[in-house]
């Protein structure tokens, strides 16, 4: 049981981050943390092209590594996440 919901959590969450990175990509804009006290960071094609790309590999690359290793502990190539 431990098997099915820890990969059942990773590919759920990874696949919620890709779909965001989805949309960010689709948008042209990206959410990526705060830039001091109550305002957003949010780069955009247009404005600052590395900082999207940067994070929006980030999100790619983070969301794929979920989707993966939730994978891998379905077929028992990964130890499973230990849940308490």
């Amino acid at each position: 049981m431990g098997n099915l919901l820890s990969a059942l959590f990773l590919v759920v969450i990874g696949s919620g981050v890709l779909a965001y990175a989805w949309h960010g990509y689709k948008a042209g804009e990206i959410n990526a943390g705060s830039s001091g006290f109550l305002r957003a960071y949010r780069p955009s094609r247009e404005e600052n092209p590395f900082a999207y790309r940067f994070y929006l590999g980030l999100y790619f690359v983070a969301g794929m590594a979920m989707v993966v290793w939730g994978l891998l502990i379905l077929t028992g190539g990964a130890p499973p996440l230990k849940l308490r």
